[in-house]
């Protein structure tokens, strides 16, 4: 698989967060609308082998990739009496993005990089729901409600995508995207939200290549079992409570399977050397997550940038 990047142009306001996971079902649904199911049926042949035609990370702003997600001690040295030390580590944990050029660094040589970079902003509405027949809110399930939306704080976010050429072309994927783009992401896409444009063509990308045996990812994944380092692997949780779109969001089971997996910004050591000189990505394809449509599969694979992990010793 071949490495790519897409940058995108926010245009619109966002329901929902730009996640890898969730990019790749919305590429799924876009390929039946132009291509047909048969594509997407031959696209997915061997998804759950560790086969999968095609790999999303989440959108990151421009330049930047985010802070792995390591204990203290891989970061800085921290004396065990520095009174401040407590100012100084509320202070780091707010630096989430690191420079893309200083990904090739150690994690100690990182630490004087990481910075705070706007990215997305919060804020609520209010709604509600109108009785059909009066037009109005009469209460009881026609009241108001508050909702949750997104704005991206950078112009351009930048997505990193693996791709089989095999089964699907670049110019395929620039096509899907733009299709994805014009119609909206997430939730309430259908009320002119989630849209973005492509900012100009998909072309190939590298990170720095250093070899490591360690690995930051940059989507939610679910980590191979009994594969990795239990002791140099950290990860937060992130559970998706996944939903049908397009035409299966209206079935009378529009609600998928919860997928448990590792957050965006996990770092994975495997316990043994990997069998392949370049690890573009780790992960599993989960099945069985749906009971009104037994094809869906969700993306539990994540492109990966080796890590070169380095503990400080504290000073006593």
């Amino acid at each position: 698989m071949k490495l790519y990047q897409i940058n995108i142009r926010p245009s619109g306001g966002f329901y929902s967060q730009i996640k890898g996971d969730m990019l790749f079902g919305m590429f799924c649904w876009a390929i039946i609308e132009k291509f047909g199911q048969d594509r997407l049926i031959s696209c997915l042949d061997g998804y759950t082998q560790n086969r999968p035609f095609i790999v999303f990370s989440d959108a990151f702003p421009q330049g930047w990739l985010p802070k792995p997600t390591l204990p203290f001690t891989y970061y800085r040295k921290q004396k065990q009496n520095d009174d401040d030390s407590a100012l100084k580590r509320k202070d780091f944990k707010r630096k989430n993005w690191l420079p893309l050029d200083k990904i090739g660094l150690s994690t100690l040589e990182m630490t004087e990089y990481f910075n705070e970079v706007p990215h997305i902003k919060k804020s609520l509405y209010t709604s509600v729901h109108l009785d059909p027949i009066r037009h109005h809110t009469t209460g009881g399930q026609y009241s108001a409600y508050t909702t949750e939306k997104l704005s991206y704080a950078a112009e351009v976010l930048s997505i990193y995508v693996l791709i089989d050429e095999e089964r699907i072309k670049v110019d395929e994927v620039q096509q899907l995207m733009e299709l994805i783009g014009h119609s909206g992401y997430g939730k309430k896409a259908s009320s002119g939200n989630g849209k973005f444009d492509i900012t100009g063509d998909i072309l190939p990308f590298k990170f720095a290549d250093k070899p490591s045996d360690s690995y930051l990812t940059l989507a939610p994944c679910v980590p191979q079992p009994d594969v990795f380092n239990s002791d140099k692997s950290f990860y937060h949780i992130f559970v998706r409570f996944g939903k049908h779109g397009n035409q299966a969001a209206h079935s009378n089971c529009p609600f998928k399977k919860p997928v448990m997996t590792a957050e965006t910004g996990a770092v994975f050591t495997f316990a043994l050397a990997p069998s392949a000189d370049n690890v573009s990505f780790i992960g599993t394809g989960i099945s069985n997550i749906s009971q009104t449509e037994p094809a869906t599969v969700f993306q539990g694979y994540a492109p990966v940038i080796p890590l070169q992990l380095k503990e400080a010793e504290n000073d006593k």
